[in-house]
């Protein structure tokens, strides 16, 4: 009995030193190990990683960390006395950054396992995302009861994994390029000058930029044209001061375009200044066309800008849309005879000023008969306040005295097109104040229904004005000449005699 209580006692010392032995083999530290890391702040991008530092295992145990051959570098790293890893500087990670464009990218999904070893995380926007990321480094290591160890050996060692994540800086450009053209501006007369500013802000480019990219190109879609001169210059200022001239490329303005481009050297100077330092803004003036009465004026501004490190790490905002509008008053006054027919070839003038003189002559319009009965005025400021008279009536009409006062009401703006009123003012035949309004006008097409008739009567047919009038006194005076000159010659006659 005692015999086999020996054996028994032996057998159970073996296989507590195979049960401890295999914990060990399970245990060992190996290449795939691997631990989950998350970087925060970076919603609607891809995650790519750049393993720079690597883990380097002898038989059961790790020994230590190399190189990567992506890191350039070679051999085993090294660490000084307050254990960070000689080598790993600002300027070694900007270096990376700017080859990894050019590298091949290995996706990584956030909260994923990573091997052992210091990776580079570069997070790269969709395309509805314009946020500038700086690069991130993340590391997965040893630990011996908590503590971040350099080797391990698994025979003697209770290990574990730890891992550090990162919060991505950035720069948002979301929202920050725009274009605007000044209020009194938005409604025009074509013809005149308007002003337009665009602003963005220059992101805070990190070292790890190369060469970066912040260039505003403005575009004219239509009904406008630049206009540049010593009054109307192209002006740009970056934090509220005219910048110098060797900061920035001014491109055209050439084929309905132009850009301004800052120099890499300047936006890198940019860096550690706050956001209202390295704000842009930058005005030019353009000129309202004839295409502009039929589709409001339109020009867009983009932002190319660098977003990722690296030769490839540019894209473009969508357009920021601007809209100039000139007004007009088609078909909401007509023009007929006293019996409605249409007539053709009476003139109008139209005025801004109740002054009737040359200088404040804005158009003039002569009816026609393809044009059917409208009278016709395009192109106006809807912020003015115009007055239409006729200045020529049709042959064998008298001219309407009347004098109307036109003015615009109830715009409504809608991304380059617009619904309006126009409402005309005058005085009848017995002094009555008359307003009419034509409603709901589609900008660039006529009044569906006249406000109101402009009526010229023939000469033939003048009103009474209820007085007897002069034509009784005319007859009256002729036949006294007539009866006067009987006389006299013949009194004449018998002086004769």
């Amino acid at each position: 009995m005692k015999k086999f209580k020996k054996i028994f006692a032996v057998l159970l010392t073996l296989a507590m030193v195979l049960g401890m032995s295999m914990t060990s083999f399970a245990a060992q530290p190996q290449k795939t190990d691997s631990k989950e890391v998350t970087v925060e702040g970076v919603d609607d991008t891809t995650l790519y990683a750049y393993q720079i530092i690597d883990a380097k295992y002898e038989g059961a145990g790790f020994v230590g960390y190399e190189w990567t051959d992506f890191s350039g570098k070679t051999g085993d790293v090294t660490f000084d006395a307050s254990g960070n890893v000689i080598g790993l500087d600002s300027d070694f990670i900007t270096n990376l950054a700017k080859k990894a464009g050019n590298s091949e990218k290995n996706e990584f999904t956030n909260g994923s396992k990573l091997e052992v070893g210091t990776w580079m995380i570069l997070a790269v926007p969709s395309s509805n995302n314009e946020t500038v990321y700086n690069p991130m480094i993340v590391s997965v290591y040893y630990t011996v009861d908590g503590v971040q160890v350099s080797s391990v050996d698994a025979a003697a060692d209770n290990w574990d994994l730890g891992s550090t994540g990162a919060f991505a800086k950035s720069s948002d450009i979301t929202g920050t390029v725009d274009k605007k053209v000044d209020a009194d501006d938005k409604d025009a007369a074509v013809g005149s000058v308007v002003r337009f500013t665009l602003t963005g802000t220059i992101p805070s480019y990190s070292a790890e930029y190369v060469d970066p990219v912040y260039t505003l190109k403005d575009t004219i879609v239509r009904g406008l044209e630049y206009k540049v001169d010593d009054e109307h210059p192209i002006t740009v200022k970056v934090g509220g001061v005219a910048t110098a001239k060797a900061n920035y490329n001014l491109t055209g303005p050439a084929n309905n375009t132009f850009s301004v481009a800052f120099t890499s050297a300047y936006i890198s100077s940019l860096a550690a200044e706050t956001d209202d330092a390295r704000a842009v803004e930058i005005t030019y003036y353009a000129t309202v066309t004839e295409d502009a009465i039929t589709s409001a004026g339109q020009n867009n501004v983009t932002l190319e800008y660098s977003r990722t490190p690296g030769e490839d790490g540019t894209a473009e905002t969508n357009p920021k849309t601007e809209y100039t509008y000139t007004f007009g008053f088609d078909g909401v006054l007509n023009k007929v005879d006293g019996d409605g027919k249409i007539l053709e070839g009476a003139t109008f003038t139209l005025y801004d000023d109740l002054s009737f003189v040359d200088e404040n002559v804005v158009d003039t319009y002569t009816t026609i008969d393809s044009n059917s009965d409208k009278i016709v005025f395009n192109g106006l400021d809807a912020d003015k306040t115009y007055y239409l008279k006729e200045t020529a009536a049709p042959s064998g009409y008298t001219i309407n005295e009347t004098v109307y006062t036109v003015t615009f009401e109830n715009i409504v703006y809608n991304k380059g097109t617009a619904t309006y009123d126009v409402k005309v003012t005058y005085q009848d035949a017995q002094g009555n104040l008359v307003e009419k309004t034509a409603t709901n006008i589609t900008y660039g097409e006529s009044a569906t229904t006249p406000a109101d008739s402009v009526v010229n009567l023939t000469i033939g047919s003048l009103p009474s004005t209820g007085g007897i009038g002069t034509t009784i006194f005319t007859i009256g005076g002729c036949a006294i000449m007539i009866i006067a000159a009987a006389l006299f010659f013949a009194s004449r006659r018998k002086a004769a005699k």
